[in-house]
């Protein structure tokens, strides 16, 4: 059985519709029946099986990219570029996994915010120490 348009198979002369997936720099956006060009600012890693119903989670965030809960598929340029985002990482499909797209406790549009009790040096965010800075009243 041959697959469906815009799908593939991993391997040479397989056959059968269990085998097919989204090749390499593809994925299915929800709701969708054809794979799709990867957004920019995303690896897709391909893979994702045509029988599946669920969510394809195979597009990653390319180095020096975030997104936010609202709008995992939308990218945009960490302040920093990738020495504050490195590595492929999950989009946060859900507001829980956000903490895994800012490292170090950064937060914030572009991952610009360094956590409290700190400062920021270049792309770099601080310890401030006991006693060095104000807190919030």
């Amino acid at each position: 059985e041959l697959c469906p348009a815009s799908y593939s198979t991993r391997f040479e002369a397989s056959t059968g519709l269990h085998l097919c997936v989204c090749p390499t720099g593809t994925y299915l956006p929800a709701g969708a029946f054809e794979c799709t060009t990867c957004p920019n600012g995303f690896t897709c890693l391909g893979g994702h099986p045509s029988i599946s119903t669920e969510r394809d989670r195979t597009a990653m965030l390319s180095a020096g990219v975030m997104s936010l809960p609202g709008e995992p598929l939308s990218g945009y340029t960490c302040k920093g570029a990738d020495a504050v985002c490195d590595g492929l990482r999950q989009p946060p499909y859900t507001e829980d996994m956000f903490s895994d797209v800012c490292p170090d406790g950064r937060y914030g549009p572009q991952c610009y915010r360094c956590p409290e009790g700190t400062y920021q040096v270049g792309t770099a965010c601080n310890d401030c120490g006991s006693g060095n800075f104000f807190s919030k009243t």
